[in-house]
């Protein structure tokens, strides 16, 4: 696994008050750990450049978070940055518990049934509230697979690959 490589914590997603403060939507559903007063930031811009930014405030709207930054005073700044990915190296995040996987790395698997057959490739895991839901998408269809131990059978990051145990009718 490329240590170096950037993964995606969140969106801006919108701007908050006439301040400068973005609103994030982080892909866990939480905001990172580590995230505190004074962190340094990185965004990837919609053109794909990096830019860096300090976090002067830190609070929370609902399933939002709320972030000032010290380099951004007004919300035409804060409304350039809509869409802007928050990213960390690969090496920053802590190693996930046993069995856990973060989402940046099932992302791309190639789905396969127990019987061997491809389901295709998991394209966005959606978040419902009792368990997430990977969307797989195959050349002839879309499936809609729980993400549940029940049904998620096996996962290789090396070898890219995940094996399912469809439920009855999917």
């Amino acid at each position: 696994m490329d240590t170096d490589a950037l993964v995606a914590l969140g969106r801006v997603v919108g701007v908050h008050g006439i301040h400068g403060v973005v609103k994030m939507w982080f892909y866990s559903g939480n905001a990172p750990a580590g995230l505190r007063e004074r962190s340094a930031l990185r965004f990837r811009l919609d053109g794909g450049e990096m830019a860096l930014f300090t976090a002067s405030e830190i609070s929370t709207q609902g399933r939002h978070c709320l972030l000032r930054l010290e380099q951004v005073d007004d919300r035409d700044a804060a409304q350039a940055l809509v869409g802007a990915e928050m990213v960390v190296t690969r090496s920053e995040l802590p190693d996930p518990e046993p069995d856990a996987y973060y989402w940046a790395d099932l992302i791309g698997l190639t789905v396969f049934t127990e019987d061997g057959g491809c389901l295709g490739r998991l394209v966005e895991i959606v978040e419902t509230g009792s368990n997430d839901v990977y969307r797989v998408r195959g050349e002839q269809r879309e499936v809609l697979v729980p993400a549940l131990v029940s049904v998620v059978r096996r996962v290789d990051l090396e070898s890219g690959r995940m094996w399912v145990d469809l439920p009855e009718g999917l």
